[in-house]
Formats: structure tokens, C-alpha cells, sequence
């Protein structure tokens, strides 16, 4: 009859849909070309007032901010979840309105450690809305994280003062009771802290020295700690010490000498040194590290370091003397015939028969050691050396 619509009318199996209530008889024709039979059923069509069925309901996936819940129903129904921290809810998901019988559904921005209410709902396609029971589900807890803690920059004080401390922390406000941080400062022998258990405080000190100083800040079952050192000088700014050596002091040019320095400063300033080679020659900004330099020129040279601490401090070494010896008269004092005379910068001559020039060619290498008071290390051409086997 009419506000009866098929899905396919010619197919042995189908679907018969109505457009409203009441009965209905439908008739099934089968034919084989010749002869044709028929059969009839009836069907009575009502209003579909039945709510989905609920069941299955739980919550998964519970983390310390969100969770997932999940339902099935006995028909097809669309999903949605009323959630909060009561059994008022006031809170709600989007309704998703694809009809299933298999729901999922997540929270998300929840609280950590917050017990939860929740409900799901369906309703299916005639409209009929189901109500779950009411559930309930605890997020999880936080985990408690150890404070943060500076102790603040390092500092150089002169002594009678005292070190000012202000360190700083931080903290996520676990356990909570009792959320709250506890103060510890610590030190070596020698170190008197105004109130050690305070977050800022003061700290004075018997004697000069560098003393390393600790913040501890605790919540209980966590904490941290950080340090920070403390440079405490005597009055008054003490000179540095710098003294220098080299590996050698005479030779014939080009003769190149590396130096050495030792500097220390009694207050612990940084020290910045200079060296004067005494041929118009310097190096600014030199560290203690060996330093080379070459003398080109025949001639007696006196150098020396200068060490500065920045506050007025400044020391020069004493002069170490280094002699560059000219070649050419070794030479001739080796190969010359008769009576002779071969000199040094020292002044140092002689006029003597050629037997006894070589030996006195070789003691002006040696003179100048005296001068320096260290072993000699001269340096000799293979030729010079061949003449003393």
C-alpha cells in the first residue's frame, strides 16, 4: 500500500520502510515466465520510543590530565559525556553524532589527583536518548619534583666585611601538606653565617682565603642544593712575584732563546705580564707559558718581564742577560796565523800566539754565563766543536 517504500523491490531480500504507524500487508510475486505465485505478510509498524541501552560503561587511559571513556549500546546511537567534579557535572563533550553501538569518548584538561563524576549518553536514530548511571574515576596524582636553587654569584670581599647571600628557588608546591621549602646553608671551618637557615643571610670569615659556600632547599622528601665561592682577601693589595729563566744565554746570531716566566700574586688578582726582550721588542698580554725570541744583532741584551695584578700592582723581574757573540771573529780566531786579538761586548781581549786563540775564542762563549750565574748552554757551529774532541 501507499507509505510503503523499498530498498529494492525486485531482489528476494530487502528492506520495506513506512511513513507512519499502522499495518501494513506486502506481497511477494515469483514468476518464471509462464506461471507466477504469490505470498503476503503482515506487518504492523509503531512508533520506535525505546532508548538505546547502555552498557559497558568505564574510563581508561587515566593519566594526570586526561582519560577515555567508553560504552556500547544495543542499537545505533550517537555519543557524548557529561563529566565533572560533582555529580552536577558542568561540564560536556561534543556530541558526536556518528551512530554506533561501540562508543569512545576522551577528556581532556582535567586536574591531577581530582576525583571525577561522569555519565555517558546515547540516542538513536528515532531520537530516543538513553542515560547512563553515574561513575566516577580519580586522575593521577603529581610527582613531586625537587625545588630549583641559585646561591647566587660568586664574590671577592676584603676583609673586615662580610658576604651578603641572597639565593633563589623555586618549587611546584608538592607534597602538599605540608607545601612549603626549609633553608640550609653550609660552609667550611672558618665561615659564621648570620642565620643559616634563612634564604638570604649574611656570612663573615676568620681569614683571607676562597671558601666555598652551600644552599641546600628541601620539601621535604626532595631538595637541591648549589654553591657558590667566596674570595676573601686581607687589606690592602699585597705585589706580585714574577721571576724568569731561559734555556739559553750565549750563542752566535741568529740566536734564538725561549724564555720562561713565574709569577704568582699573594691576593689571587689574574696577573697580565710583559715582556721586554731589550731590543726595542715587546710582547703585551703574555701569559706564563714559554716564550720564544729571536736576536738577529750582535750585542748584549737584558730582558725582563713585568707582571701587573690591575690594581696597581705592577713588579719587574730582574734582567737576565743574554749575549749574541759575532760569528766572523770565531772564525778568525780558529784560522789566523800569529799574534791576534779577539774581544767580547764585556770588553774582555787578549794578544796571544794562535795556539792559544782557540781556546780563548771559546772561553767568550762562557763569559757571560757568570754574569747570569747559571750553567752555561752555548750553541757551537760542528766545525768549533770538531777543534775540543
Amino acid at each position: 500500500p501507499a507509505g510503503v517504500t523499498f530498498g529494492s523491490p525486485t531482489a528476494l531480500s530487502t528492506t520495506a520502510g513506512f511513513s507512519s504507524a499502522g499495518t501494513y500487508i506486502l506481497r511477494l510475486t515469483v514468476s518464471d515466465g509462464s506461471l507466477s505465485a504469490f505470498d503476503e505478510l503482515l506487518i504492523l509498524a509503531s512508533n520506535d520510543t525505546t532508548p538505546p541501552v547502555i552498557s559497558n560503561v568505564g574510563a581508561g587511559g587515566v593519566t594526570q590530565t586526561a582519560a577515555t571513556i567508553t560504552w556500547t549500546t544495543n542499537e545505533a546511537s550517537d555519543s557524548q559525556v557529561d563529566y565533572g567534579t560533582t555529580a552536577s557535572y558542568g561540564s560536556s563533550t561534543s556530541l558526536n553524532t556518528s551512530l554506533a553501538t561501540s562508543h569512545s569518548t576522551a577528556l581532556a584538561g582535567l586536574s591531577a589527583g581530582t576525583l571525577y563524576h561522569y555519565r555517558v549518553r546515547s540516542k538513536d536514530a528515532a531520537g530516543n536518548l538513553g542515560l547512563s548511571a553515574d561513575y566516577t574515576f580519580t586522575t593521577t596524582a603529581p610527582t613531586n619534583q625537587p625545588p630549583t636553587v641559585y646561591a647566587g654569584p660568586d664574590q671577592t670581599i676584603v676583609l673586615p666585611a662580610v658576604a651578603s647571600l641572597s639565593g633563589t628557588t623555586s618549587d611546584d608546591g608538592l607534597p602538599n601538606p605540608p607545601a612549603r621549602l626549609t633553608y640550609a646553608w653550609t660552609g667550611p671551618a672558618g665561615v659564621t653565617f648570620g642565620s643559616p637557615t634563612a634564604l638570604s643571610t649574611t656570612a663573615g670569615f676568620s681569614s683571607a682565603g676562597t671558601y666555598v659556600l652551600r644552599l641546600t632547599v628541601s620539601d621535604g622528601p626532595a631538595s637541591s642544593m648549589d654553591e657558590l665561592s667566596i674570595n676573601v682577601r686581607e687589606p690592602g693589595n699585597r705585589l706580585p712575584q714574577v721571576n724568569v729563566t731561559a734555556d739559553i744565554f750565549l750563542g752566535t746570531a741568529p740566536l734564538s732563546v725561549t724564555f720562561s716566566a713565574t709569577a704568582s700574586d699573594p691576593d689571587g688578582d689574574p696577573l697580565r705580564l710583559t715582556w721586554d726582550f731589550g731590543d726595542e721588542t715587546r710582547l703585551s698580554g703574555a701569559g706564563a707559558d714559554p716564550v720564544a725570541h729571536v736576536f738577529d744583532a750582535v750585542g748584549l741584551y737584558y730582558v725582563s718581564v713585568t707582571a701587573d695584578d690591575g690594581r696597581g700592582g705592577v713588579v719587574r723581574s730582574d734582567a737576565l742577560a743574554v749575549e749574541v757573540i759575532d760569528n766572523a771573529a770565531i772564525d778568525n780566531a780558529f784560522t789566523s796565523e800569529g799574534p791576534h786579538v779577539v774581544s767580547s761586548s764585556a770588553g774582555c781581549h787578549t794578544n796571544q800566539t794562535a795556539r792559544f786563540a782557540d781556546i780563548l775564542a771559546l772561553a767568550l762563549l762562557f763569559i757571560r754565563c757568570a754574569a747570569n750565574k747559571r750553567k752555561p748552554k752555548p750553541t757551537l757551529p760542528q766545525r768549533w766543536q770538531d777543534k775540543f774532541r
